[in-house]
């Protein structure tokens, strides 16, 4: 894990594995106009995330999946990229 100021950085792996989905849905959450997650860019190709972040988001979702409030399908784990 790198540190920044106040943060715990995670890569894109760890973070798909801590949520349970694809490193790509998590780039889709890293990134837009109002991005889900917060990310910073190590170099040209490497993603961070905040850890604290993502095991906040990662709570939320299994909770809201208990309460069964969750819409969609259910969650289809982790799968890194090929």
């Amino acid at each position: 894990m790198l540190k920044e100021p106040k943060r715990t950085l995670i890569s894109c792996r760890k973070a798909a594995e801590i949520l349970g989905c694809t490193m790509g849905r998590v780039r889709q959450m890293a990134r837009g106009d109002q991005p889900t997650l917060w990310s910073a860019k190590l170099g040209a190709r490497a993603l961070v995330l905040d850890a604290a972040e993502v095991k906040r988001l990662a709570a939320a979702r299994h909770k809201a999946r208990d309460a069964r409030t969750a819409r969609g399908p259910a969650f289809g784990g982790f799968q890194p990229d090929s």
